[in-house]
């Protein structure tokens, strides 16, 4: 990797995460001079591909992709709406103390936005755990489809304790710990997508512990991450995951061989693309009553004789 690359953006996640779930500056009400000076310099880090139509004036909140509160104050960038999508060789290292002028924000979606650089927790020392104050605003995260890499420890995460939507799939370089260091999420969340990422290389790729703390979820991707170990049964029960998604990983052993008490609220589920093998439970049909889209192509699986209504669901499996 070109060593430039690294030194712009080693720590870039890490680092929005920080300003954006706890940002330390604090400005005028409404969109101030520094807010648009901010936007301006991210309109040009990105060449202007990005918030073409801003001209420097005080009125940012009149633009169609800044959604601003009551008093004036920005709490949305829609950086999607109106970024033009440049050539594949383009690669975004954005100056991420900007975001601290917008310290009301409580959506920020940088998804596939080209943005690159390798990260690594060490690069910034250790990270206090006050920098992620329980006052942040930040409710939905997205960084999807971008080129990051190096290691993200879920740790820093731990006080984020408004956030309900983080997305960091399809980063295939990124590693994400959550395993280690230990922590305790402050958050709820509602959906979380890691697919396409390498999931707790250094804890042999096992499935997020902290998820069964998040009672709240209804919508959970870790497609292709790889996962290793045996069916995890809890997150077929957990109270809310109505879509669940793990195709493409190494998980192996008997479908549903655990003890499960009532029935499953699942209405969709892939697990496609794994090592499960041998039968599934006769009584499927009672402990995924809700389902209505399944894929388990390319497991070893083996017949059955089934009870309940699942059968003809299943019939292509």
């Amino acid at each position: 990797m070109d060593a430039s690359f690294a030194n712009k953006a080693m720590i870039f996640l890490i680092w929005l995460m920080a300003l954006t779930f706890c940002p330390s500056a604090r400005v005028e009400a409404g969109c101030s001079e520094e807010q648009n000076r901010a936007l301006l310099e991210i309109r040009n880090s990105t060449h202007g591909l990005l918030f073409a139509d801003l001209d420097g004036s005080r009125d940012c909140c009149s633009k169609s992709n800044i959604l601003c509160d009551d008093d004036g104050k920005v709490i949305r960038i829609f950086m999607q709406d109106d970024y033009v999508k440049p050539p594949s060789i383009f690669k975004w290292y954005p100056n991420m103390t900007l975001f601290t002028l917008f310290n009301e924000l409580d959506f920020l979606d940088l998804s596939s936005m080209n943005i690159g650089g390798e990260l690594q927790v060490s690069g910034m020392g250790n990270l206090p755990s006050s920098i992620f104050s329980n006052q942040s605003k930040i409710t939905t995260f997205e960084v999807s489809g971008n080129r990051l890499e190096g290691v993200l420890s879920f740790s820093i995460l731990a006080n984020a304790s408004s956030l309900y939507h983080l997305d960091l799939s399809n980063n295939y370089e990124l590693e994400i710990e959550t395993e280690s260091p230990s922590w305790v999420p402050t958050f709820q969340l509602r959906k979380l997508y890691l697919a396409n990422c390498s999931l707790n290389k250094k804890n042999g790729h096992v499935v997020p512990t902290f998820i069964s703390t998040q009672y709240l979820l209804y919508s959970l991707d870790l497609s292709n991450s790889p996962l290793e170990g045996s069916v995890p049964c809890h997150l077929f029960f957990n109270t809310n995951i109505t879509k669940l998604l793990l195709s493409g990983n190494k998980i192996d052993g008997s479908f549903l061989d655990c003890s499960a008490n009532g029935t499953s609220p699942l209405e969709w589920l892939d697990i496609s693309g794994n090592h499960v093998k041998g039968h599934l439970p006769e009584n499927i049909g009672y402990l995924l009553p809700n389902l209505y889209g399944v894929d388990m192509s390319s497991n070893a699986l083996e017949g059955n004789t089934f009870l309940g209504p699942l059968v003809i669901r299943l019939s292509n499996i």
